[in-house]
């Protein structure tokens, strides 16, 4: 019987590696025609992060000009091959760390399309931010639609609030339930939900479940959420 566990448990790890290495695949292939097309039907976002230029605003840029360090340390998890997050800040000096496990592909789509980012994106995979940068840790850490995508979104969190300062701020943007308006399809495996007031990470085919509350990580104060429209953002309070 143990055989026979052991042996499904490794064909099931086998067919998920493949699926992984399809959905990197499909991911450089859309960044590819993103880079070769000037951002697809993104043209204005494309330009303005190409240039530069941009400055950290909104709530984000909000919460920065909170942090009483300058400058602030910015990480951003699963960030792709330009990351959102601008590299500016009216008030603070920001210190800008993009990380993906693609990075290295994006660097040769770079090469190919004769494009230079201005901040190069790390090749670090997210289930390993907390072992890169444990010495190091950031005021800011960040994942904007990219924890869906993840073999186990809830180790990512907890690494990433492992490699947040104390006083500093965990920062989720996802859309709601994506998993299951895409099928499940691609790399979208996860979802992001609100219920009953509590921010959740869930997945059908997994049939796991988790709350994304205080009491859940080491050292954190509070956890806030909120929707608009479609988006959910999660805010995780490290205590100082």
């Amino acid at each position: 019987m143990r055989l026979c566990i052991n042996g499904n448990n490794m064909a099931s790890r086998r067919w998920t590696g493949r699926l992984r290495l399809f959905g990197f695949l499909t991911e450089l292939r859309f960044w590819d025609r993103w880079m070769r097309t000037g951002g697809l039907q993104w043209p204005e976002e494309f330009a303005g992060r190409m240039a530069g230029k941009r400055e950290l605003s909104g709530p984000l840029g909000e919460a920065v000009a909170l942090q009483p360090h300058n400058p602030v340390r910015v990480l951003d998890v699963g960030s792709g091959p330009i990351t959102s997050v601008a590299p500016n800040h009216p008030t603070k000096k920001l210190v800008l760390v993009p990380t993906d496990a693609l990075a290295r592909g994006y660097d040769l789509l770079f090469l190919r399309h004769r494009l230079t980012p201005p901040v190069r994106t790390r090749p670090v995979s997210a289930e390993r931010i907390a072992a890169e940068f444990g010495a190091t840790p950031f005021h800011i850490v960040h994942a904007r639609n990219t924890l869906d995508h993840m073999t186990d979104p809830w180790e990512v969190i907890r690494q990433m609030v492992a490699v947040c300062a104390p006083g500093g701020l965990v920062w989720l943007d996802h859309e709601e339930n994506e998993g299951e308006h895409a099928n499940y399809g691609g790399m979208h495996g996860w979802n992001f939900c609100i219920r009953d007031g509590q921010p959740e990470v869930w997945s059908g085919p997994r049939n796991r479940h988790h709350r994304i509350e205080a009491s859940a990580f080491e050292g954190v104060s509070r956890v806030e959420a909120e929707q608009s429209g479609n988006q959910i953002t999660i805010r995780i309070f490290k205590a100082g």
